[in-house]
């Protein structure tokens, strides 16, 4: 009874004089293949306040309290599509090797933000300590996106609707340290630099040495990705597995320290000396490991040597290094790779891909207007050849959407605008006697737009507007930057998957197809007699885009405000087919016909699309369907009739071994 009552008061004083810290540090036991020496357990200390003049603004700061295994840098540049692919891959690896992982999405001002201007020409700047506090980079927080908060408090961000759902995944997750951060003004390649250091500067806190929760046996794993790649199986295993391999006194090595491991390869790269003159050599003691002398920014795993060694910062890049060749790369690589032979550490490379470049098809966004070809291929994928072209061909994509818009749907258009953002690469908008620019489109760099007054326009020229860029001088634009070309309305809200499955439904089809959700069949029989029941408007059989459709169903025509193609398959539609305003279905339909091109109006769930509210009646349908327009129905009806024999021509669905 004594000693139990010694035990209950030892327990109170143990209480009472030990400092209770916010973190909780849990030793994670990882399955097989990881050896004894990967098990880790991290924290991270952290000293925000919720108070004080920046509690609305985060600017980036130190993690907080919190445990982990590993931290994953992601650098993104307006590819929101690309980015929540890979962190939907981030969380399902993580929880495959149960694992706690930090994320920090590195945005460089994807959202073109305008914040407060500064006295201080930041990038150029010599005079700031090394040890400056001030940086570029602000947390984006939940109240950018969601809330009351007064616009005042926050910065104007044209484009935030094209981070909302990539930030929603962010939010979402249950793991605190999940981090969305945005640049104050775009790095670019030639500052590119910059986004580095400070996203090195972010991580200092990660590991530190006199943690509760650190010590050299349970090292402490970073990562660092672009947004364009993908996540093999058991990423998080066999990476750290792979690291923990290599030992420091190699052959190859001459006891020199390991500092990175690169996780991809491209064909160029595979056995060239890139930035040194080291090649690529495999290690005697393991096939799966190769010694190399470069790094690149992203595409490499470290631990916290390599940002104690870079002194959790990067070095200056004077803009000198452009001026003779404009086109040359970052410098980061470069940079970091010169350094590292220089101090003599040891650089490696995975034998096989654990990553999967999915960016093939797109212009580089840091190197605009530089083309990547077959030598950015991702090779010896880890999952195998056919899981990466299944990859490439689900993702591997550019997609266009188009819209032309009445002026009195002005406050429509931007909830249309905001429904797509996240989904395209490129939003292309014909405005139609619009006064003016309205403010939501304007500043967007992935936005562009045409009023119908300007002298390079055609003036009002209705629904026909969409098709602006789809043929003439402007499709050899669209050719070489985009793959898929949609069609839409300024009435109709999109879902958040709706990009995702048109071009899925496109692709499940060989060669050159139409496909969308409004679809029309013509009995030929009711639109060339006579009488009350006959014309056009009596032939039709639709297939209503808001209806619930059980199978995909080949149709005559389809309504072009939910139209999706392959551009290099059906090629350009030309402006001229285009007989008269707000019939543009019609003479699409046309067009297939003469081309025997295929429509099919596919399958979908009831009210998968919504109408804007009070934007019916004023709407084309309505319009074209009231029967006191009579001149307007026999126009329709000769055009229809001129368009006979009308004719259902088959789509033939894709094998499954060329879907990949």
């Amino acid at each position: 009874m004594r000693s139990s009552v010694f035990v209950i008061l030892l327990l109170i004083v143990i209480e009472l004089l030990v400092p209770r810290h916010a973190e909780t540090c849990v030793d994670i036991s990882l399955a097989p293949p990881f050896p004894p020496e990967a098990w880790s357990w991290q924290c991270a200390a952290s000293d925000r306040s919720s108070d004080g003049p920046d509690a609305d603004m985060s600017y980036a700061s130190s993690a907080r309290h919190t445990c982990v295994d590993a931290v994953v840098t992601v650098y993104t540049y307006d590819r929101p599509r690309y980015l929540l692919a890979l962190l939907r891959d981030l969380r399902r690896e993580s929880r495959a090797a149960e694992i706690r992982v930090a994320v920090h999405v590195i945005d460089d001002n994807s959202m073109d933000c305008t914040f407060a201007s500064s006295d201080v020409n930041y990038f150029e700047s010599q005079t700031r300590s090394k040890d400056a506090t001030d940086s570029l980079l602000v947390e984006v927080t939940q109240e950018w996106f969601h809330g009351d908060r007064q616009e005042s408090q926050r910065p104007r961000c044209v484009s935030a609707a094209r981070m909302k759902d990539a930030a929603d995944f962010i939010f979402e997750q249950e793991e605190p340290q999940w981090r969305l951060y945005t640049s104050k003004y775009r790095h670019g390649r030639r500052r590119y630099w910059n986004l580095i250091r400070e996203s090195y500067a972010l991580l200092e806190q990660w590991g530190l040495p006199d943690s509760s929760c650190s010590t050299d046996a349970h090292p402490l794993y970073f990562y660092f990705l672009p947004d364009d790649v993908r996540l093999c199986n058991n990423f998080f295993s066999r990476s750290m597995a792979l690291w923990n391999m290599i030992r420091d006194e190699d052959e190859g090595s001459n006891g020199e320290e390991k500092i990175s491991l690169m996780l991809h390869i491209e064909k160029s790269r595979e056995h060239e000396a890139v930035w040194t003159n080291i090649r690529p050599s495999r290690l005697s003691y393991s096939e799966k490991i190769l010694r190399i002398g470069w790094v690149e920014s992203g595409n490499f795993m470290a631990s916290r040597r390599f940002l104690e060694e870079m002194g959790f910062s990067f070095p200056y890049l004077s803009p000198e290094r452009w001026i003779n060749n404009p086109n040359i790369s970052s410098g980061v690589g470069a940079t970091l790779s010169a350094l590292f032979v220089q101090r003599k550490k040891a650089m490696y490379r995975t034998s096989h891909s654990l990553l999967a470049h999915v960016g093939v098809g797109a212009r580089s966004k840091m190197n605009a207007g530089i083309e990547r070809g077959s030598t950015h291929h991702t090779i010896h994928y880890m999952d195998g050849e056919s899981a990466y072209k299944h990859l490439l061909r689900k993702h591997a994509y550019t997609v266009a959407v188009s819209i032309a818009s009445k002026w009195s749907r002005a406050i429509a258009l931007h909830g249309v605008v905001d429904s797509l953002a996240s989904q395209v690469d490129s939003l292309h908008v014909y405005l139609n006697d619009y006064e003016f620019v309205p403010s939501f489109l304007s500043g967007a760099s992935w936005i562009h737009v045409l009023q119908s007054q300007s002298d390079s326009a055609g003036g009002d020229i209705g629904d026909i507007g969409k098709f602006w860029w789809a043929g003439g001088v402007h499709f050899s634009y669209m050719e070489s930057h985009f793959d898929y070309h949609l069609t839409c309305d300024d009435d109709l809200m999109y879902p958040s998957d709706y990009v995702e499955r048109m071009v899925a439904a496109a692709q499940s089809y060989d060669g050159a197809v139409f496909v969308g959700l409004h679809g029309i069949q013509i009995d030929s029989g009711r639109l060339m007699g006579r009488g009350r029941n006959s014309g056009y408007y009596a032939s039709r059989t639709v297939f209503l885009w808001s209806d619930k459709l059980e199978h995909d169903t080949v149709v005559h025509a389809l309504g072009t405000g939910t139209l999706c193609y392959d551009i290099h398959q059906v090629g350009p539609i030309p402006l001229g087919l285009f007989g008269a305003p707000n019939m543009a279905d019609l003479w699409v339909a046309r067009f297939a016909q003469g081309r025997q091109i295929p429509m099919v109006a596919v399958q979908r769930p009831q009210g998968w699309l919504k109408e804007v509210s009070g934007t019916f009646e004023d709407s084309l349908y309505v319009q074209l369907n009231k029967r006191e327009n009579k001149k307007k129905e026999r126009f329709v009806t000769q055009v229809a009739k001129d368009g006979v024999p009308w004719a259902l021509f088959p789509a033939a669905l894709k094998s499954k071994q060329d879907e990949g």
